[in-house]
């Protein structure tokens, strides 16, 4: 195990290049971060509202890391919109951090030779459709606002490499967060599953006093 108290800076690109399917990446426009392995997981609450229980429940997790070994451990993963699903949350044996990414000109140029099979979800027309229903209530007074979205689900017949498809992002996204969290069941026998993307946008942050937050969708009044 990794004491965390002793974790020397790194170069961005090694630690990119050395994500694999498993750990834990995330790229800001700053700073960068690898974690692998799995010291403790936060246990899941099936059947009930995570957010009623879930800080306590990391607060808990924490202490018991602490515990083991770890002078300074923290959690990394995902969290679901629908609360009723389970987190992945884990504090990881072993935690890098580097300055950001730099990419120079040849980099950014290569690409992955893949080729997919697209699908809208939903299909063009039923989508256009959507909107001329939007719009028809928002004119009768029905609806003030809504947010349409639809989702391409591309099939690859070779298998897709995600570290391959990280880098690809993170090359493109340098001013962004761009990230790689494992979401796989906790059960031995479920196949592996990442959660990964690049997005513009910052949530929340907060170092010691200091609250960012950079929601480019938001509406809701400050």
């Amino acid at each position: 195990m990794l004491d965390q108290n002793v974790i020397t800076e790194t170069k961005a690109e090694h630690l990119l290049h050395e994500y694999q399917p498993g750990a834990f990446f995330l790229a800001s426009p700053h700073r960068v971060l690898l974690a692998k392995g799995i010291c403790e997981i936060v246990p899941e609450a099936d059947g009930q509202n995570q957010m009623e229980t879930l800080s306590g429940q990391i607060a808990e997790t924490l202490r018991q890391a602490k515990q083991s070994g770890q002078s300074r451990p923290l959690v990394v993963g995902a969290v679901p919109f629908d609360q009723v699903k389970p987190a992945r949350l884990v504090v990881p044996e072993e935690v890098r951090w580097s300055g950001p990414l730099q990419f120079d000109h040849e980099e950014k140029e290569q690409q992955a030779g893949h080729t997919y099979h697209i699908k809208p979800v939903p299909e063009p027309e039923d989508y256009k459709n959507g909107v001329e229903q939007g719009l028809a209530r928002i004119a009768d007074g029905t609806l003030s606002k809504i947010v349409l979205s639809r989702s391409l689900h591309l099939t690859s017949p070779e298998p897709i490499q995600t570290d391959e498809l990280l880098r690809h992002l993170a090359q493109h996204n340098t001013h962004g967060y761009t990230f790689a969290a494992d979401v796989s069941s906790q059960e031995e026998t479920s196949p592996r599953r990442t959660l990964l993307g690049a997005s513009p946008e910052l949530l929340v942050s907060r170092m010691g006093t200091q609250v960012v937050s950079n929601p480019l969708a938001g509406s809701r009044p400050r």
